[in-house]
């Protein structure tokens, strides 16, 4: 078996989700040179031009940095527990004991590639999914109070995905077996 912990990546299928944020970059680009003529040609006080134009660069850089967070965070299983993560706003730690089972699945519309995880308050549902590829449902034994971006939810089952879900599940199963 392999060392532990072990990290599962999500991106494999990442080119809709780059063609649409350099889309999103661009326009961004163009919007703020806009701003920024606007302000240092109407605004005549200085410290109230920059800081305008500060607080707007600030505000590009903080939407940059989130569209990309998707693709720099991974899910991980350790011997403590399984590790979702799902860019800057979903970092849940699951023990063991909590997981009844994985199941593979294939919800398209999950596959919409959102920015953040996202909670079906329906289904008691958390939606992290970045594909619709290798998508993973994990119901848990009982309802948990997961923490989504700043509010907290009760989740009874995720929707995930990874790019190599046979291999996640078998990992996955190894280290259930001791708890089963």
């Amino acid at each position: 078996m392999d060392e532990l912990p072990r990290n599962f990546p999500y991106t494999a299928r990442r080119t809709t989700y780059l063609t649409i944020v350099c889309s999103f970059g661009f326009l961004l680009l163009m919007e703020s040179g806009g701003v920024a003529l606007v302000a240092n040609l109407l605004i005549t006080n200085l410290w109230l031009r920059i800081s305008i134009n500060l607080v707007h660069l600030g505000l590009c850089i903080f939407i940059a940095i989130t569209m990309l967070s998707v693709l720099s965070t991974r899910h991980r299983i350790t011997s403590d527990g399984l590790h979702l993560n799902y860019g800057r706003t979903l970092h849940v730690q699951l023990p063991y004991a909590t997981i009844k089972d994985v199941q593979p699945v294939r919800d398209v519309q999950a596959g919409l590639q959102p920015l953040t995880a996202r909670y079906d308050t329906k289904k008691q549902q958390l939606v992290a999914c970045f594909s619709d590829q290798g998508q993973l449902l994990l119901r848990l034994h009982s309802a948990q109070p997961l923490k989504i971006g700043r509010q907290e939810h009760q989740v009874s089952t995720i929707l995930f995905n990874v790019d190599h879900p046979d291999l996640f599940l078998t990992t996955l199963t190894q280290q259930m077996q001791p708890i089963i």
